[in-house]
């Protein structure tokens, strides 16, 4: 039930991952220029639609960020696992349905005739 506990918690979440990001300012004269970039953490996350926007993160919040993106991504594996289950369960439901299902009429059962009372009048 550790899925669930993942799941259900109360700690907050933060969407995304923190990353590394690596970028050249432009100005000329920096060491940026010759290769070497500024680094700084992100929120990486996707918008939707094959979008991802980074998001700046300060210092001071890279650690706070950090945890409440593990969480995220631990709740994200627990709900993908509780997902599985929910799927395994409903097949093995349905096979025990299966399984415990009869037709009725049963098929080796002969059929009876239906015997009606014809009444007078009504021709053929």
């Amino acid at each position: 039930m550790q899925h669930v506990d993942a799941v259900v918690g109360t700690d907050k979440v933060i969407v995304g991952s923190l990353v590394m990001h690596g970028r050249r300012c432009g100005r000329p004269g920096c060491h940026c220029a010759t290769g070497e970039k500024h680094y700084s953490k992100v929120l990486s996350r996707s918008e939707g639609a094959g979008k991802v926007r980074h998001l700046y993160v300060p210092a001071g919040d890279e650690v706070d960020v950090a945890v409440k993106a593990g969480r995220y991504r631990r709740f994200r594996q627990a709900r993908a696992e509780l997902v599985k289950l929910a799927k395994q369960s409903i097949d093995l439901i349905d096979r025990l349905q299966d399984a415990v299902t009869e037709p009725y009429p049963p098929p080796n059962r002969p059929r009876g005739r239906r015997q009606r009372a014809r009444k007078g009048g009504r021709g053929r």
